[in-house]
């Protein structure tokens, strides 16, 4: 009797014991989780939420300019339907962005850094330039980029089945330009002063 008693509380026990560490095992992750998004909602404001935002596209806009991007293909007549896929036609040539257009993108990426900084240190109206560089990069990749990159050129003479296509280093420019205009007309009003409130 007293044995199957001893068995009883010693099963009650380590059951006690086990939610008591099952309710430690929830109870300290929904505390950090708490305390971390307490300190986000203390620190991290919209506005420099967007900076961050701003921050890396200018820097995916500089390392865009050491990436290819254009390359021409030859003989994909010869490569077409699942050849492709397994084998995909050879390339001849490959450009960096930054040859296409003679480094241009990197002056444009320095006075985007410029202007966020100072945005957000004390002008926050000179946020709207990185809408004008955004457009700006847009604008040089459309117009000279992509002319450029699609044209087969002496390639076209030389071999069989020549085809111009575009590489990420292009689409990246494109990418961050569209988001340095999205920053730009976001970040200036996201700085504006609160209105005070009307005394009662």
């Amino acid at each position: 009797m007293n044995r199957r008693r001893s068995a009883g509380l010693g099963g009650r026990s380590i059951g006690v014991e086990l939610g008591g560490l099952l309710r430690a095992a929830l109870v300290v992750p929904a505390r950090l989780v708490r305390g971390a998004y307490g300190l986000v909602a203390r620190h991290v404001t919209p506005a420099r939420a967007v900076g961050v935002v701003a921050l890396v596209a200018l820097a995916s806009l500089a390392a865009s300019q050491w990436l290819d991007y254009r390359a021409i293909s030859i003989g994909t007549d010869a490569y077409a339907g699942g050849i492709g896929v397994v084998a995909p036609a050879p390339e001849v040539d490959r450009v960096r962005a930054g040859d296409a257009h003679s480094w241009v993108m990197l002056p444009i990426a320095l006075g985007g850094l410029a202007c966020l900084a100072l945005a957000l240190w004390r002008r926050p109206a000179l946020a709207r330039l990185l809408a004008l560089l955004g457009a700006a990069v847009i604008a040089i990749a459309v117009l000279v980029d992509a002319p450029r990159g699609l044209d087969e050129g002496a390639t076209a003479v030389a071999y069989q089945g020549a085809e111009a296509h575009l590489l990420q280093g292009f689409w990246l420019q494109i990418a961050a330009g569209s988001v340095l205009i999205v920053c730009g007309l976001l970040l200036p009003a996201y700085m504006r002063p609160a209105p005070a409130m009307a005394p009662t």
